[in-house]
C-alpha cells in the first residue's frame, strides 16, 4: 500500500531500504555541574560558567549587585542584591532601541 494516491507519480517509485541501519544506542546524558568547577570568567560583574550541548551553549552567571546583564527582548539590566527574580522590575540600563542595528 502506498501513502500516495495512485494518480500521483511518486506512487510508482520503488521503495528502497536504507543502507544505514537505524540507531539502536544513544549517548548517555551528560551534566554540567557548575558547582564542581571553577568559573571560566571571573570579573567585576561576577562569575560565569559555560557548558556546550550538541547544538547550543549555555552560560550560568552569578552576577554581583550592580553588575549588568542582558535579558533578551528587554535589554541590558542592572542586578540588585539577592537572587534573580523574573517578575522583578530591574533598572533598564540600555533598551537597545537607540542602536541602528
Amino acid at each position: 500500500m502506498s501513502t500516495y494516491d495512485t494518480a500521483d507519480p511518486r506512487a510508482a517509485l520503488s521503495k528502497q531500504k536504507s543502507a544505514v541501519p537505524p540507531p539502536v544506542e544513544f549517548a548517555a546524558a551528560e551534566y554540567a555541574k557548575f558547582y564542581e568547577t571553577a568559573p571560566q570568567d571571573d570579573d567585576q560583574n561576577g562569575k560565569t560558567w559555560y557548558a556546550r550541548g550538541q547544538n547550543f551553549i549555555i552560560a550560568y552567571t552569578e552576577a554581583k549587585p550592580g553588575a549588568t546583564f542582558i535579558k533578551i527582548g528587554v535589554g541590558v539590566l542592572r542586578k540588585v542584591e539577592g537572587t534573580y527574580n523574573r517578575y522583578f522590575l530591574y533598572e533598564v540600563v540600555d533598551s537597545g532601541k537607540s542602536h541602528p542595528c
